[in-house]
């Protein structure tokens, strides 16, 4: 462990022993310092994450490609069932073969809409004739507008596919840079902590904080489940920790 040695080993074991000898009437009170102090190493964990650039980069990667994979196709043809108090979505094959046949016949119903318009257009006296218009008119938008969704779409389900075959293995490269990065940031913190706070051992650390800030326009997202893993690490290490007896001198005859 960084910057701990068998004294602040042992230190810190008594105390976290004593903590839990003064009973139920100061366990709030050792709560709130708990808290305390797990508040107090998650601001300075996201002070050091936010001002690593090594960080940032590997975010900015991650968070690309977990944008990029994560689209699916067919959430966009779902439909909502249920009632007012239980509703869920379900895939509708109807609505994307609608879209599907607006995309590969897009110019054979424009030549048909158009055509349509242009007769009603050419005859002096229509019955309607205005609102027949403007109903084709709407046809049409509706199919152009299905058409362009499915080209739309079609370019992020391939931009997907050519993550997941070229760039998996650079994720999970970087992922594992960034856990590393994170990892020591938290032994630093926590290390420094301990050697002042005992408390912050108190109990394991169950709860994850999330939080999130701006560089260069940009938002990162971080959360508290590195810092709380190397924290509960420390905790194990510490209370399963035994000093170690200097061996007898030998006695000679």
């Amino acid at each position: 462990m960084q910057q701990l040695n068998e004294k602040d080993f042992i230190r810190i074991k008594k105390t976290h022993t004593a903590f839990h000898k003064l009973g139920i009437r100061q366990e709030l009170n050792l709560e709130e310092k708990f808290g305390q102090a797990v508040g107090s190493a998650f601001y300075e964990f996201v002070t050091r994450c936010k001002e690593d650039e090594e960080w940032r980069k590997c975010y900015c990667y991650m968070h690309d490609y977990q944008e990029v994979t994560k689209f699916d196709m067919d959430t966009n043809f779902e439909v909502m069932l249920g009632d007012s108090e239980y509703k869920y979505q379900v895939f509708n094959a109807n609505i994307k073969n609608e879209y599907v046949d607006s995309y590969e016949h897009l110019e054979n119903y424009k030549k048909h809409y158009t055509t349509k318009i242009n007769k009603l257009n050419d005859k002096r006296f229509a019955l309607c004739k205005k609102f027949r218009i403007n109903h084709l008119k709407h046809k049409l938008q509706n199919i152009e507008n299905e058409a362009n969704l499915y080209a739309y779409w079609q370019q992020k389900d391939a931009l997907k596919n050519d993550y997941l075959e070229n760039r998996t293995k650079t994720y999970n490269q970087v992922r594992a840079k960034f856990n590393q990065i994170e990892n020591d940031i938290a032994e630093a913190i926590v290390s420094e902590a301990l050697k002042h706070k005992s408390i912050l051992i108190y109990r394991e650390h169950d709860s994850v904080l999330k939080t999130n800030f701006e560089v260069d326009g940009f938002t990162y997202e971080i959360s508290s489940q590195n810092l709380n893993n190397v924290a509960n690490r420390f905790r194990c290490e510490i209370l399963n920790y035994q000093a170690v007896t200097p061996a007898a001198e030998p006695t000679h005859k």
